[in-house]
Order: C-alpha cells, then sequence, then structure tokens
C-alpha cells in the first residue's frame, strides 16, 4: 500500500512550532502536531511569550501565567511533544512583542534560545501567519528573518516553512489574507486537537468568540472540504525545498 504523501513528508522529521503565545500552537498545528508524533516525528514547539492574562469581557479575572504555563506542560504531554521552551515570560514583553527590536527577537529565534533554529535544526519551521495581532506579526516577521535564505554551510536553513493560521487570521486587509496551499489532512487527529484545546482552560471562550471551540472545529472541517478530506488545518507554504 502507497503511502500517504503527509506520512512520507513528517516520518521521522524534527519539526520546530513556533508560537507568540500559548493556545496558539494548538490552533495553527495542534492537528498536524499529533499526527507527525503518530509518524515517529520529533515536535518541539517554542511559545514567545507568557504573560499575565487580561480579557475583554471576563469582568477583571486574571488567567496568571504560572497556570498557563501548566496548560502548556499539560497540552505538550497530550499531544506528544517533545520539548517546549518560553521565551519572555515577564510582563513588559507581554502582548508587547512589536517593541521589543526585530534583531532581538530573530536572535532568540534564530541562535539564542536551546530551541532555536540553530541549536535544533528542525526540518520544518511552522510560523504564526500575519496578523492584526501585534505579537503574532512581530514572532512572523522575526520567524521569517531567523529562516531566510542563508549559506547552508554558515547557518541553518530549514527545508520547510510553511505558515500557519488561527480563527481570528480571517480579520485583515484583502493584501494581508492568508492564502492556503498545503492541506494536512488531521480527520483522525481532529479530536485529539480539540482536546488538547479543551485543557488550555484560561483561553476557553465563550459565545460567538472566533476562537471558540466550536469555530475550531468548524474551521477544521471548512479546510477539510476544501482538500477532499473530513477535516485538515491549511498552511501557506513560504519555502518547501524536497
Amino acid at each position: 500500500m502507497t503511502e500517504a504523501l503527509g506520512d512520507s513528508l513528517f516520518r521521522g522529521r524534527t519539526l520546530l512550532v513556533v508560537a507568540p503565545h500559548p493556545d496558539d500552537e494548538v490552533l495553527g498545528c495542534g492537528g498536524t502536531i499529533a499526527r507527525a508524533v503518530q509518524l515517529g516525528a520529533r515536535v518541539c514547539v517554542m511559545i514567545v511569550s507568557v504573560g499575565d492574562l487580561r480579557r475583554v469581557g471576563d469582568g477583571g479575572e486574571v488567567a496568571y501565567a504560572s497556570a498557563r504555563m501548566k496548560e502548556v506542560e499539560a497540552v505538550a504531554a497530550r499531544l506528544g511533544i517533545h520539548e517546549f521552551e518560553f521565551i519572555f515570560t515577564d510582563e513588559q514583553s507581554h502582548l508587547r512583542l512589536d517593541a521589543i527590536p526585530r534583531r532581538d527577537l530573530v536572535a532568540h529565534l534564530e541562535r539564542d534560545a536551546r530551541l532555536s533554529v540553530t541549536k535544533l535544526r528542525p526540518d520544518f519551521v511552522f510560523l504564526p501567519a500575519p496578523s492584526y495581532n501585534q505579537d503574532h506579526e512581530a514572532v512572523a516577521r522575526a520567524g521569517l528573518v531567523a529562516c531566510r535564505p542563508h549559506d547552508p554551510n554558515a547557518l541553518p536553513m530549514p527545508p520547510g516553512v510553511l505558515l500557519y493560521e488561527y480563527p481570528p487570521n480571517s480579520w485583515c486587509l484583502p493584501q494581508e489574507r492568508f492564502l492556503p496551499n498545503l492541506y494536512v489532512d488531521i480527520t483522525e487527529q481532529l479530536p485529539e486537537k480539540l482536546a488538547a484545546y479543551g485543557l488550555y482552560e484560561s483561553q476557553a471562550r465563550n459565545g460567538l468568540h472566533q476562537n471558540h471551540s466550536d469555530n475550531v472545529k468548524h474551521l477544521a472541517l471548512l479546510r477539510g472540504r476544501e482538500a477532499g478530506v473530513e477535516a485538515a488545518e491549511a498552511f501557506q507554504v513560504q519555502r518547501l525545498r524536497l
């Protein structure tokens, strides 16, 4: 029986998912992470910023950074993530990554962090698509620099660089719209993705919020229909060297 293309792409590979905040890795790549782990891939997650979270409409309730970091541990155990790392855990940086000089963010992603491109040498790097969210935008731009074309003898150049979406990406300027051109079938992994997302209790959204778990499921079903499968995660290929 011929192996599925997605299986051969990820089997035994090293994947680095760069997430601006806890939960972004699940929203954008949770099913792909689960599938890759099942294929023997080594999956690592770099979470760039975590801090105390005060959300609009929560009546002043605070989700503390310590609790959010424990949620990351639970999610990593659930999905089989091999390693994860927090870059910024201070309140001054949280939700203000756009105020950090880009070259400093690039330094962490490129070489300074434990899971940096230079130290991990991943086969695939997953970056957030550009967004109205200032932290997502800052991480996306820094990630593109860290993965830029370069002399591979001087600096590792990941063969695969993919941009992932999350539901709020639909709110953007027309020229910034997310344009998916690669779909990963997560039909079997969708329940695991949703279960992992449910472990982020501090991120639980009610009503019509775009990140409500129902909307996360609906987006996966929509992307699946676009690709002829039950459920999928969509990516925009920045580079794919075969």
